[in-house]
């Protein structure tokens, strides 16, 4: 026979923020705490705590912590977004959330025609490079500026070819 799963009981209006917090998430092998409730398209928890919606990994750290100082920011060592293990959670500014974020090579580059405005194609940049007229010449055929066509054959624009 099949196991059902029991519900969890139900969080009292009066309960603690503590409650609330181990209520809405659970523990995982690696560590991490992951919020199980409400969270938004980028995969933060957030959870409204005495009239204001906060974003849960920052209320765990506040909670954990206290206040948060002005200008700087909670950054996770974890790199998952729904985490709220006090843990995984350091402060830093933006400048170093960036900074990290390079240098786990997480940053999405769009270049060529992975960017969704981009006109010319890989194909089009190599016979714009083979080209031997002038970009004047040139840019009517692609529907870009001269600028552009100038810009590819001195390889300032498309470098990734």
């Amino acid at each position: 026979m099949a196991t059902r799963k029991l519900p969890r009981p139900r969080l009292s209006h009066k309960s603690t923020l503590a409650q609330r917090l181990a209520y809405y998430s659970q523990p995982q092998p690696n560590g991490c705490r992951l919020w199980i409730a409400a969270r938004n398209p980028k995969g933060y928890g957030h959870l409204k705590w005495e009239g204001v919606v906060w974003q849960a990994h920052r209320l765990s750290w506040t909670h954990t912590n206290g206040p948060i100082p002005d200008g700087m920011e909670v950054l996770h060592r974890c790199d998952t977004p729904p985490c709220i293990e006090p843990a995984c959670l350091f402060l830093g500014t933006n400048y170093d959330n960036v900074r990290d974020r390079v240098g786990k090579q997480r940053s999405v580059r769009l270049a060529g025609e992975r960017n969704g405005r981009a006109i010319l194609t890989a194909a089009d940049v190599l016979a714009i490079r083979a080209d031997s007229r002038g970009p004047s010449a040139i840019a009517p055929k692609y529907g870009v500026s001269a600028v552009l066509i100038s810009r590819i054959k001195h390889r300032k624009a498309w470098t990734h070819i």
